[in-house]
C-alpha cells in the first residue's frame, strides 16, 4: 500500500525533525512548536533560520546529555 509507507516516510521524518527543532528552540529562546522544518532548515516566524547541520550538533548534544 503507497499510502501507508508514505504516511510512515512523513512520519519518521517529523520524529527525526523534533531534536533539532527542540535544540533551535533553545538557541533562540522560542517554543518549539512555533518552528517549522522545511527544505533543510528549520525556521521560526521571527525570521530567524538555521540549517539542519547547524543544530546537528545542539541535538546531540541535548539527547546525550552531555556536552560535545
Amino acid at each position: 500500500m503507497p499510502h501507508r509507507a508514505l504516511v510512515s516516510s512523513a512520519s519518521s521524518r517529523v520524529r527525526s525533525q523534533r531534536p533539532l527543532a527542540a535544540a533551535a528552540a533553545e538557541t533562540w529562546g522560542v517554543p518549539a512548536a512555533e518552528i517549522v522544518a522545511k527544505g533543510g532548515k528549520l525556521e521560526h516566524p521571527s525570521g530567524k533560520s538555521a540549517t539542519y547541520g547547524e543544530m546537528a550538533a545542539k541535538a546531540a548534544e541535548r539527547l546525550a546529555g552531555d556536552p560535545l
